[in-house]
């Protein structure tokens, strides 16, 4: 009897489970109907291959390369406006049927509509009317194009469909990848210059063979990559000299000759506060800021490496600074630590000495005075007032000369084994014009009180 009754409540309560477990399952796919019955489209943005906007005329198609503007122009399309367009339907939803009448339609902004957007799937097309905004809250009515239901849904359908040919095209300026580009040209009133990347480095091979500013590349290139045309002047244009284009104010080259080729960009004349420019591979004019423009107005000293040492700091084990007629010559032992050997004797605060090394190490000009001067004299480096070698063991790696002031806050330098006159700070001179109390840990007693 006790098995029997232990085996009806065993079969009770299973089937109590199960009736939870069939009733959760129906509340969860009730859920999901209601939800589904709430979508205005049932699909996802990935699934739009096509938008077309009336009364703006704009009709968009999604390919391999990404969207494309077939009306009223064709040219290729803004991604981020169009993908908005597209994956609207992934949120946007029905908060109220307001009616299912017809004759309801005028009175909600819906005859004629304020806007129709049709979408293209690969299911087929689905159009939405877009009508007045409500008085209440912040929706909009519309309906579909196979239903007389009215609805209310979020007024951010209307804000994002509300846009001109303008909003829905690709405004950057040269289609160019950063990432496969090698070679960049700039012709302006100060000459031609090209560089081109070797490795991580970028050259200058004219107007001189010279190292390349890479931080100064990659901000010209991104201001390539990132600009935007401000206004588009004329689709198809018939003279390009009313732009300025048969004498243009500067002509920038970019991309990789041996793989995607060049792009060129062609700055015309001034405008109202603007610059006329034009992409050499497609018909537009358009207009560019002035401070975009003025930007690749650089001259050779704008775009020539500025550094002056290149060293591994972690190989040096030797640091040695004539000032004036003394000598300071510290040495770094198997353990790092940092010994002075002339003209005293102790240890040096290791810190003071990685910190000159690394200032030296990223030290870079403030301008250039000359290039193979005749004579070091006039720069006051025949007779430098401070030298500074780098050594690795017996071996120098760097060398490191200034000069005489130029004015009272610039100093002439060089670099050992260069042929270029440099200006530097005079924070760096202040830096290596030290004395033996600057780097030792503490002086001797003995030679405490006395003078360098």
């Amino acid at each position: 009897m006790r098995f029997r009754t232990t085996l009806i409540l065993a079969l009770v309560l299973a089937l109590g489970i199960l009736g939870v477990v069939y009733t959760d399952k129906q509340e969860r796919n009730q859920e999901e109907a209601d939800r589904e019955s709430e979508k205005i489209l049932a699909y996802s943005g990935e699934q739009v291959l096509g938008i077309h906007l009336l009364p703006a005329g704009i009709r968009a198609e999604r390919d391999s390369s990404g969207w494309q503007l077939l009306a009223p122009v064709h040219t290729a399309g803004d991604k981020i406006s169009l993908d908005a367009i597209a994956s609207l339907f992934s949120w946007a939803k029905k908060e109220r049927i307001v009616s299912d009448d017809a004759n309801d339609h005028a009175s909600f902004g819906l005859i004629p509509p304020r806007a129709i957007l049709i979408l293209t799937s690969a299911s087929g097309l689905d159009t939405l009317f877009i009508g007045d905004d409500s008085q209440v809250g912040s929706f909009v009515y519309a309906r579909k194009g196979n239903s007389p239901e009215v609805f209310l849904t979020t007024t951010s359908l209307w804000s994002n469909i509300n846009k001109t040919l303008f909003d829905l095209r690709d405004k950057n300026i040269l289609g160019f990848e950063q990432g496969r580009t090698d070679r960049l040209e700039i012709k302006n009133e100060n000459g031609l210059f090209t560089m081109s990347k070797e490795g991580d480095s970028w050259l200058l091979h004219s107007p001189k063979a010279l190292r390349a500013d890479a931080r100064k590349v990659a901000d010209l290139l991104n201001a390539l990559q990132y600009q935007k045309a401000l206004r588009f002047v004329e689709e198809e244009p018939h003279d390009l000299s009313a732009y300025g284009f048969g004498r243009p104010a500067i002509e920038i080259r970019v991309g990789s000759p041996a793989s995607v080729g060049l792009r060129t960009l062609s700055i015309g004349s001034f405008d109202a506060g603007c610059y006329y420019a034009r992409d050499a591979a497609r018909l537009p004019v358009f207009t560019v800021d002035s401070s975009f423009v003025h930007r690749f107005n650089v001259a050779l000293n704008d775009l020539r490496d500025k550094g002056m040492l290149r060293f591994n700091s972690e190989m040096v084990s030797a640091v040695e600074i004539t000032a004036g007629d003394t000598t300071y010559i510290c040495h770094r032992d198997t353990a790092g630590s940092w010994q002075m050997l002339q003209p005293k004797t102790g240890p040096v605060r290791s810190w003071k000495m990685t910190g000159l090394i690394s200032d030296l190490s990223s030290a870079t000009a403030e301008g250039f005075a000359a290039d193979e001067p005749a004579s070091l004299r006039p720069f006051g480096l025949d007779q430098p007032r401070i030298r500074c070698r780098l050594l690795q063991k017996k071996d120098v790696i760097a060398e490191f000369l200034i000069g005489k002031n130029k004015d009272a806050s610039t100093l002439y330098a060089m670099a050992g084994g260069g042929r270029t006159v440099y200006l530097i700070r005079s924070d760096l001179f202040d830096k290596l014009n030290t004395r033996s109390a600057d780097l030792l840990e503490s002086l001797p007693a003995a030679s405490a009180a006395s003078p360098e």
